[in-house]
């Protein structure tokens, strides 16, 4: 039937939006569908001239991803390596009463870094794992006449929404300002230098893998939780969608964490 492919695009639609079934659940229903369309198909020969093995299957892999990020966002379950947002605060607390009892000036200085970097997570909506990893002081990271800090994605390519959202210009809150003047002064970071970077070269910014060991590290040191950096973002939503804030708060952090409409629209809000 032609027509298969739409018409079970909205009994999918129907379960989950108007009866609350997960996605998950989805994905499963369109596996046996497949197999069902797999089967009907070999029976006529192998012709499937309207395509509803492929419809279906492409409805399959939607429907499959969709239940990923659900999982990710459920307030429900959550895994061991998970913190919730008032975890990640917790940590953070942890961090600096760390720093305070630090009696080197290794020690100050990694509890200082330590610190930074909680806050960059922890203070504002969490951004995207890349933009925070590549802050380069003067160019992505500026200065303001007051003293203060702006995060300047004006040019292209800085964010993987940019063709939605373009040229962004973003205040850094406050109280990550004295820290990041604390990390730039000890860290001896010159306009140009990258705030994470390799070992002795600022000018060489930390790679991808190697941030998320270094952020990893950081909570497990404080928290005994070994979080990615991209799951700061998790816990952030899950604490928006924990039914005390309401649609325009949601939507306000959305456009904060620069998510494209399709990722506002997702299950992952």
């Amino acid at each position: 039937n032609k027509y298969i492919g739409t018409a079970v695009e909205r009994y999918v639609k129907d379960i989950v939006h108007q009866h609350a079934r997960t996605w998950a659940y989805a994905a499963r229903l369109l596996s046996s569908f497949v197999a069902a369309a797999r089967f009907v198909v070999a029976q006529r020969g192998g012709q499937d001239p309207n395509g509803s093995i492929a419809k279906l299957t492409a409805l399959h892999g939607q429907s499959t991803q969709q239940a990923r990020i659900e999982s990710k966002f459920s307030l429900a379950e959550k895994s061991a390596g998970f913190l919730d947002w008032e975890a990640i605060q917790r940590v953070r607390v942890a961090a600096e009463t760390a720093l305070r009892a630090a009696k080197t000036d290794a020690a100050k200085f990694k509890g200082v870094r330590d610190v930074t970097v909680l806050r960059l997570l922890a203070d504002q909506p969490p951004d995207r794992v890349g933009v925070t990893r590549t802050l380069q002081l003067g160019a992505t990271l500026k200065r303001k006449d007051d003293d203060s800090f702006e995060l300047d994605l004006s040019q292209p390519g800085l964010h993987k929404t940019a063709a939605t959202f373009g040229a962004t210009r973003t205040a850094i809150t406050a109280t990550i300002t004295p820290w990041l003047d604390r990390y730039i002064e000890l860290a001896g970071i010159q306009d140009g230098g990258f705030l994470f970077h390799a070992p002795g070269d600022p000018l060489n910014v930390v790679s991808p893998s190697t941030w998320t060991e270094r952020v990893k590290a950081i909570f497990a040191r404080h928290g005994d939780v070994a979080l990615c950096p991209k799951d700061a973002r998790s816990s952030f939503i899950t604490f928006l969608r924990s039914g005390d804030h309401d649609d325009e708060a949601v939507k306000a952090a959305a456009v904060a964490m620069r998510h494209s409409s399709k990722t506002q629209a997702s299950a992952a809000y």
